[in-house]
């Protein structure tokens, strides 16, 4: 399985990394500001473990890129993506909403 861990933290990306490889996992990390979609068009992943406060806005855009693109292709919309957030607990991300629609 290849994880694709999209994270600005280098603490919180690097336990990431070591955990899920140290599985078994093939493991690729991005930071905020790399061409997220650019990287999802030329390879694929089983999953995508994605910061949603990532300080660019990237987060939002490669939600709703991946959702809009045709399953099969890439970057592929049927993709799992798990949502990650430092947020305070029982404090909502701002500007948080339902990417299904």
């Amino acid at each position: 399985m290849i994880v694709l861990v999209v994270e600005d933290d280098a603490g919180i990306a690097a336990g990431l990394h070591a955990n899920f490889q140290k599985r078994g996992y093939v493991v690729d990390v991005r930071h905020a500001g790399q061409r997220l979609v650019s990287a999802l068009s030329s390879e694929s992943f089983d999953l995508v473990l994605l910061d949603l406060g990532l300080p660019d806005g990237e987060s939002d855009h490669l939600v709703r890129r991946l959702r809009q693109s045709a399953p099969g292709s890439l970057p592929d919309s049927l993709m799992q993506v798990l949502i990650m957030t430092a947020a305070p607990s029982g404090q909502p991300y701002q500007g948080a909403e339902p990417w299904d629609r």
